[in-house]
């Protein structure tokens, strides 16, 4: 062991961790020593991890949030980690409390199910400390109710399966709506934005896609090099096709995916401002925007939306909602209502899905997407 353990350098690949798939097929990423031990340091310090810790992962090892920003994390600060088979909201309220977890973490569908899970009163959590989010945008006024419900501090970060996967995140100490509406800052990296169509490097205000350099960068996909060659340029820059802006004191706010952008008659919308919108709706639980095929401006907005229990929404009621507090183009054109959204093993919402699926049933047709 010893012998091995000399031989490895910190480049050498540790693993190829799998992308979720939320924009298609899944797609292995070469990750080193150096990317995963380098980036849970991080997280683990942001997160205030230690010996004292007790550390409830709901989310699955096969993922970059369990394995590294979960189990690595742990082993790195000498914390005990507390893992599921499968994420139970029921279950997981339990194991928080009688266990007496300090920490955990996940993405916002599972914040929500806690949230509205009838044994939420059940139990005491004053053990709680911190937690973390991330994988999906995530209203303001949830954490604000997660906060409230489980006494912890919420912090929020961005990051994807190629970054290993933490680029930016937020402190304890930032204050509420930067630390919960913002995805806080860099963390061990580099980052920039960019505009789409420029290249250029843009400044505060202004939307463009994220960028990031430093030791979170994976070495490249497995045996896909033209894949490869798409996000990673030639000076180490991952272009990760998140959308984002950032404000005066440097805070990241996510508004979209370069993917998920679509052109009505030559606007461009993220769907993230529009999403965030409904979502505050009083009968609305949640919400997912999609472009669809429109013979007149080439794509417009379908809106996909779980209205909270024991609430009642028409369609018509949240496009007029949207009308006047969003430019016209934005406001959605459909509105089709779900129970559950189709998910990703790690809890992300596959929104090509739903794409392809409204498109074919309510055949949709135009002169083809143009984002």
């Amino acid at each position: 062991l010893f012998r091995i353990t000399a031989d490895v350098k910190p480049d050498d690949a540790l693993m190829i961790m799998y992308t979720s798939g939320t924009t298609g097929d899944p797609k292995g990423c070469l990750l080193s020593h150096a990317n995963l031990l380098t980036n849970s340091l991080h997280f683990s310090e942001s997160l205030e991890l230690d010996d004292d810790s007790r550390y409830l992962i709901p989310i699955p090892f096969f993922h970059n949030g369990g394995c590294v920003l979960g189990l690595l994390s742990a082993l790195q600060r000498g914390s005990t980690l507390i893992s599921m088979d499968r994420f139970v909201p029921a279950l997981a309220l339990r194991i928080l409390a009688e266990e007496k977890c300090t920490h955990t973490g996940g993405v916002p569908t599972i914040y929500i199910a806690l949230l509205h899970d009838p044994s939420l009163q059940e139990y005491d959590y004053s053990s709680m400390k911190m937690a973390f989010m991330a994988g999906a945008p995530c209203p303001v006024e949830v954490s604000r109710s997660v906060e409230k419900a489980f006494g912890m501090t919420i912090i929020i970060g961005l990051g994807m399966t190629e970054s290993s996967p933490l680029i930016t995140i937020s402190r304890k100490e930032d204050p509420f709506e930067q630390r919960v509406g913002s995805v806080g800052r860099p963390k061990g990296c580099e980052a920039k934005i960019i505009g789409p169509d420029t290249g250029e490097e843009v400044g505060p205000g202004v939307d463009g896609e994220l960028l990031t350099r430093g030791p979170n960068v994976m070495q490249g996909y497995y045996k896909m090099p033209e894949q490869t060659a798409q996000v990673l340029d030639e000076d180490g820059w991952l272009h990760t096709g998140d959308m984002v802006r950032c404000d005066e004191d440097g805070f990241y706010y996510v508004t979209g995916r370069l993917k998920d952008l679509y052109i009505v008659g030559g606007e461009n919308v993220a769907p993230a401002e529009v999403e965030a919108f409904i979502r505050t709706h009083p009968a609305v639980q949640d919400a997912y925007l999609v472009g669809v095929p429109d013979e007149k401006y080439g794509e417009v907005g379908l809106a996909v939306v779980q209205l909270k229990a024991d609430h009642e929404a028409t369609e018509a009621e949240l496009i007029d909602y949207c009308r006047g507090k969003l430019a016209s183009f934005k406001v959605p054109r459909y509105v089709e209502f779900v129970t559950e959204y189709p998910l990703t093993p790690a809890g992300k919402v596959k929104k090509f899905v739903l794409q392809d699926a409204y498109t074919k049933s309510m055949d949709l047709k135009g002169y083809g997407p143009t984002a």
